[in-house]
């Protein structure tokens, strides 16, 4: 199976630094079905969901992946669990997953949560 190109680009230590700069100077200029903004954070709906709640949270802050994470993120990550714990409160989710993925599990090269219900999209 062959990877969409844009996904090699996101891949990329070029297209990394790109997401990385958008999300911490220009998010803005996303088409994103928001739910949550601040300074710091970002929550919407994923595009290509793949459960019934699939919901992206993203710091705006440049940070590669979860090997990234410095002692200085630490207020960003608290922020993204109380977001998240927020969001599925508002959803009335009462079983749902946050998770981040590393390595070759990880398509886009910025630290994102996947805030999710147990079913999929069908």
């Amino acid at each position: 199976m062959h990877r969409p190109y844009l996904l090699y680009l996101a891949r990329s230590s070029l297209g990394s630094l790109l997401i990385g700069w958008v999300f911490a100077h220009a998010s803005f200029i996303l088409p994103l079905k928001r739910i949550r903004e601040t300074k710091t954070i970002i929550a919407f709906h994923h595009p290509k969901p793949s459960y019934a709640t699939h919901i992206i949270l993203i710091p705006k802050k440049a940070i590669r992946g979860i090997h990234a994470v410095t002692r200085a993120d630490g207020d960003t990550l608290i922020e993204i669990v109380q977001t998240a714990n927020q969001i599925a409160r508002e959803l009335n989710l009462s079983n749902y997953k946050l998770i981040v993925n590393a390595g070759a599990y990880q398509d886009v090269m910025q630290l994102h949560f996947h805030l999710i219900t147990d079913s999929t999209v069908v």
